[in-house]
C-alpha cells in the first residue's frame, strides 16, 4: 500500500517528468496487486488548483477524477479521525508501507511490514 500526495498523483497520471524514478517504481509495484491510496482532500485540492488556473487538465475535474478512480489499484479514502491536514501523515503511520510525496521521496515504514 502506498499513499500519494496531490502533486505525485497529478504527475503520475499525467506522465510528468517531475515524478522521480523512485516514486514511479514504488507506484508501479503497487499497481501489481497492491493499493494506491489517494486522500479525498487531494480531489478537493485538484479541483481548487483547476479553478484557480494553477493546474490544467486534459478534461474537466469530475471526468479526470472518475478516470483515475477506474485504475484498479487506486482507492480514494478518508477514514481518518484526524483533521484533514493530518490525513496523509495518519495514513502513513497507520496503514502504509511507503508514501510518495511532492518532494519525490519514498519513505519506508519498515515497522509496518
Amino acid at each position: 500500500m502506498i499513499v500519494l500526495d496531490t502533486h505525485t498523483l497529478v504527475w503520475w497520471v499525467t506522465g510528468d517528468d517531475a515524478l522521480s524514478k523512485k516514486a514511479k517504481t514504488a507506484i508501479d509495484h503497487e499497481l501489481n496487486g497492491g493499493q494506491i491510496i489517494v486522500s479525498a482532500i487531494s480531489a478537493w485540492e485538484i479541483a481548487m488548483l483547476v479553478e484557480r488556473e494553477r493546474l490544467v487538465l486534459s478534461m474537466n475535474v469530475e471526468s479526470w477524477l472518475a478516470t483515475v478512480a477506474k485504475i484498479d489499484a487506486v482507492r480514494f479514502g478518508c477514514n481518518s479521525p484526524k483533521p484533514l491536514a493530518g490525513l496523509v501523515g495518519y495514513w502513513q503511520k497507520n496503514h502504509c508501507h511507503s508514501t510518495c510525496s511532492k518532494e519525490g521521496k519514498v519513505a519506508a515504514h519498515r515497522h509496518l511490514l
